[in-house]
């Protein structure tokens, strides 16, 4: 992996950095969400640091005590984002049980999490509340115009892997009548391995509009990730180096005015711009053992007949410029079922199968005449 950390300072400061926009390439084959950060899906992704204190705003930190950076793909296949986070933190603090009651004894900044901020339409605001009259004024008229992730995971063995976690946020009407939804439904792959000393938190997330109801959450709100799209999205992380008090520090991705020092998780202004970019074309075979059974294209009935697996799954297909054609879900236990890709209405060309399931993933290409 080289040397790590090249290219952040020996301490974090809090100087402007960071502050243009964050260019967010397509994957062209999803990483397998393990934990393992050599997972060559990452190659085109490039480190981004994490190294703005926000808390103490403008201090400074020892790189022995925390040093951070990050990367994020996208894919229009999966309709996810991906991260991939290295965190070097010498005492980690974890332990936290889930609870939709406030004050209960567990206030999740209070450990050490990895934190997404996400304004999917870049709109910026206030998102604490669904507020109203000062309320909305001074908090938020709808608490979902942005979201922000506190991810929690207890502590893996060195060596070790840990798939379960806890994502919260605040929800409510008014510091009156709120509560802590649990998002874990948000994040469908997530591994933190430690390797080395070093933690890697790896996970694909959903992203969902400013309509998502958090008590009653639907995927009619689930956005449709495109080539072009601009949002908002910034990360932190709260380092806490003793268990039971408040954290030590907050630091973050982007650079804030003092008098933002803690305004990320009320206040998406700030959030950094990011811009998705890349077409939907897969290009190369990738992790698995190639191509699922398939026959060869049949010129008189114009179809292509392939065989699913035992895992669960999907194919999808491409045309020449990257436009998604058609997808075909199987469920698990489909082995040996025979699906067809029918091309009648289609016009000759180079198609492209991406084949993808837990097992395996592959890309074959296709002339239709």
């Amino acid at each position: 992996m080289g040397t790590l950390f090249a290219t952040i300072p020996q301490t974090l400061t809090g100087q402007p950095f960071q502050s243009d926009t964050l260019w967010v390439n397509q994957v062209q084959s999803p990483p397998v969400i393990d934990g393992d950060p050599t997972d060559n899906s990452w190659d085109s992704a490039a480190w981004e640091p994490l190294n703005q204190v926000w808390i103490p705003w403008g201090g400074t930190m020892d790189t022995a005590d925390f040093q951070g950076r990050y990367k994020v793909l996208w894919s229009s296949a999966e309709n996810l984002l991906y991260v991939l986070a290295e965190i070097n933190d010498d005492v980690y603090v974890d332990g936290y049980v889930y609870s939709s009651v406030p004050g209960s004894g567990n206030n999740y900044p209070d450990y050490d999490v990895l934190e997404v901020f996400i304004d999917e339409n870049a709109s910026k605001g206030k998102h604490v509340f669904d507020g109203t009259g000062q309320t909305g004024i001074d908090w938020g008229y709808n608490g979902e115009n942005a979201l922000s992730y506190h991810i929690m995971a207890n502590e893996p063995d060195e060596g070790g892997t840990i798939t379960t976690i806890d994502v919260c946020d605040i929800a409510g009407v008014s510091w009156a009548d709120y509560w802590i939804p649990n998002y874990n439904m948000h994040l469908p792959e997530f591994a933190l391995a430690k390797l080395a000393g070093k933690y890697f938190w790896e996970f694909s997330f959903k992203v969902y509009d400013e309509n998502l109801d958090p008590g009653n959450p639907s995927e009619d709100n689930l956005v449709s990730l495109s080539s072009g799209k601009i949002m908002g999205l910034s990360f932190a992380y709260c380092d806490n180096d003793e268990a039971g008090t408040e954290r030590d520090n907050f630091i973050g991705s982007v650079w804030v005015p003092e008098e933002h020092y803690n305004d990320h998780w009320m206040n998406a202004n700030d959030f950094r711009a990011a811009r998705l970019q890349g077409n939907a074309i897969p290009t190369g075979n990738a992790t698995g053992a190639g191509p699922l059974s398939y026959t060869l294209y049949d010129p008189f009935s114009r179809k292509v007949k392939f065989t699913a697996i035992s895992a669960s799954g999907h194919v999808s297909v491409f045309n020449i410029h990257g436009t998604l054609i058609e997808r075909i879900y199987w469920p698990s236990g489909s082995q040996n079922t025979v699906y067809d890709l029918s091309f009648e209405n289609l016009p000759n060309g180079i198609y492209l199968f991406a084949f993808v399931s837990r097992e395996r993933r592959s890309v074959s290409k296709i002339s239709v005449y």
